[in-house]
């Protein structure tokens, strides 16, 4: 992929696809059975989407408390079944996809 080192934590996160999470987590799931829902124990998950771009998975932001205007950054995953959200931090994503040569 295109050179990665001098840009920030957050451009790396717009950089990647719902095509990269999507197969990062059918990886994971294949690699640990017990990848399944905490509430329901189904493994049947939707990502959600950017709303500015249908091929980007939807960031959401965690406030921190005391810091006006800065949050961490995570994906969403929603189950199928019982619609419990579970939240992936973006900077290990961009990790795990680096190591991979994803991104």
């Amino acid at each position: 992929m295109s050179d990665v080192k001098n840009i920030t934590p957050e451009q790396l996160a717009l950089k990647v696809t719902m095509e990269m999470l999507m197969e990062h987590l059918e990886e994971s799931q294949s690699k640990d059975p017990e990848f399944v829902c905490p509430v329901c124990h189904k493994s049947s998950f939707t990502v959600p989407v950017s709303s500015k771009d249908p091929t980007k998975p939807m960031i959401v932001t965690m406030p921190l408390p005391h810091s006006e205007g800065r949050g961490i950054w995570n994906f969403q995953i929603m189950c199928n079944i019982c619609a419990h959200s579970m939240y992936f931090n973006t900077g290990k994503i961009c990790s795990l996809l680096k190591e991979k040569g994803k991104i």
